[in-house]
């Protein structure tokens, strides 16, 4: 659990703009979850039915704003911090 913390550390330094919450993919890992209501003080809600960008990236949380406005750079860089850690 306190690497997933870290990299989801890693992955909010490389943005420019914090989520107001992160969705969990539950189906992105049959061995692993993230059971807590927030991480790194950031609301987690859940889903088993979400479709992502596909990439090279390994990382199941995805960055939510509550403002309607591009994000994909924001989601890209969180998604490489998140990957690179």
């Amino acid at each position: 659990m306190t690497k997933t913390i870290e990299k989801v550390a890693a992955g909010l330094r490389k943005m420019d703009n914090k989520p107001d919450a992160f969705l969990f993919m539950e189906w992105y890992s049959e061995d692993f979850t993230w059971d807590a209501p927030d991480i790194l003080g950031i609301p987690v809600f859940h889903t088993d039915n979400f479709l992502h960008n596909t990439d090279d990236k390994d990382c199941p949380f995805q960055p939510l704003w509550k403002d309607e406005k591009d994000y994909m750079m924001d989601v890209a860089l969180f998604r490489r911090g998140y990957d690179e850690y």
